[in-house]
């Protein structure tokens, strides 16, 4: 048992402080949040800094938080890859300029691109004119920044290597955002395809076939048995998507959403289901993709965090978090207890199961040649490349196909009209 420093935040909003008795940082930290404490910073405390006077856990309150609304407020959403880059980047430069943290970062917010991101800046301005570091004041909005980046500042204040940390988020924010648009790009050209082609259908649905079936009842036309029959078919798709066309808009609008939500996860977001997350890692087409981006997140991150000297079982429980799946979140927190356990890491990733066979070798490797970070970051770009290259023959292979499927129903729809005409008529 080890005797651990914390400062956090009360149901009330107060800052607290005082020490907690555990067997690591991570029980300590639970135990605190089992309390209602949020916002929990632990260090672990030593005789050799407190004397060997004991130390009793006392909740000490300090001054309050800044005035404005609540960090945690439901309008404050979690910043996109490319702004928390952006954030980022601007903080790295500050930071390797040696300039002060609260005046710099009020000149920063005025050019920042969109209103979030100047918002975010403003409240860590408060925040640090406040007293509180700069870890402290990412902690103090965790509804906008990801655990990976607060645990990664925590890390690199308590070492002295802030700079490199930001540096490392910089990159590790730039590939997410990279990783997004490139799934965005490949999905987008079919489903544009889709859309167009579902309009077209509802038009011809809708002032086509109730034409056509209006001659045809007049007797002006006459229809072999067959065309009869599937010409009966799209009056009957007409008449239905006349009476319900709101129905059918919105049918194919949700359609279209979950088919995006499938395709492009939010990690983070709270509509996130297990199913559905291994649902996407066996997806036709896109599933390799998933599997090969969610394991490059994880291995990125958990290297960005070995690096850190984070400790180990909070390091898997991060990077799972930050894998933006929740099967793989999930085989990440049971490697985390088995190595809790006593477990090495390449042994407990083996025996967590969703992680491939060459992974847990290589990280086997790297623990043995005191690589790992280095060991990781190489597998995540392995990874990457590998999402990449499934990539391009999802992008050259869904347009194609997608065009050929639209044509043929397309085709049926508009010869299973104008085909008996056009056979009909003279020569």
């Amino acid at each position: 048992m080890a005797n651990y420093d914390y400062r956090a935040v009360d149901e009330a909003g107060r800052s607290v402080s005082g020490t907690v008795e555990a067997q690591s940082t991570t029980e300590a930290m639970r135990m605190l949040q089992e309390q209602g404490l949020g916002e929990v910073h632990v260090e672990e405390w030593t005789t050799e800094a407190a004397g060997d006077s004991p130390h009793i856990p006392v909740i000490q309150p300090s001054s309050p938080p800044p005035s404005g609304p609540a960090h945690d407020s439901p309008g404050n959403r979690r910043l996109g890859w490319n702004e928390l880059a952006e954030l980022n980047e601007q903080l790295l430069g500050l930071v390797r300029a040696g300039l002060p943290l609260a005046p710099s970062i009020a000149a920063m917010a005025r050019f920042m691109s969109g209103r979030q991101g100047r918002a975010v800046a403003q409240r860590l301005q408060n925040d640090i004119e406040a007293g509180r570091t700069l870890a402290e004041a990412l902690d103090r909005q965790p509804a906008t920044f990801p655990p990976l980046c607060r645990a990664m500042m925590r890390a690199g204040e308590a070492s002295g290597s802030v700079e490199r940390v930001l540096s490392s988020l910089t990159d590790y924010s730039r590939a997410m955002a990279v990783t997004r648009n490139r799934v965005v790009e490949t999905i987008t050209y079919p489903l544009v395809l889709v859309a167009s082609a579902f309009l077209l259908a509802l038009f011809m649905l809708v002032k086509v076939v109730p034409v056509f079936n209006e001659v045809l009842m007049n007797g002006f036309l006459e229809y072999s048995r067959p065309a009869t029959a599937l010409f009966g078919l799209w009056v009957s798709a007409a008449d239905f998507a006349d009476a319900h066309m709101v129905v059918v808009v919105v049918a194919f609008l949700v359609l279209l959403a979950a088919t995006v939500w499938l395709c492009v996860p939010s990690p983070g977001g709270w509509l996130r289901f297990s199913w559905a997350d291994a649902f996407r890692l066996h997806m036709p087409l896109f599933g390799r993709m998933n599997r090969m981006g969610a394991m490059s997140q994880f291995c990125r991150a958990l290297g960005m965090l070995v690096e850190a000297r984070t400790p180990l079982p909070e390091a898997l429980q991060l990077a799972g978090a930050a894998s933006g799946n929740l099967v793989v979140e999930t085989a990440g927190m049971r490697a985390m207890e088995l190595v809790k356990a006593g477990g090495a890491l390449g042994e407990s990733l083996i025996r967590a199961g969703h992680f491939d066979a060459s992974l847990c070798w290589l990280v086997q490797n790297g623990e043995h040649q005191n690589t790992l970070a280095e060991t990781l970051g190489t597998l995540a770009g392995t990874y990457e490349s590998n999402a990449e290259r499934h990539r391009r023959w999802v992008l050259m292979a869904l347009g194609p196909v997608t065009t050929v499927i639209i044509g043929i129903f397309v085709g049926l729809m508009f010869f299973s009209v104008y085909g008996p005409l056009i056979a009909g008529m003279p020569g």
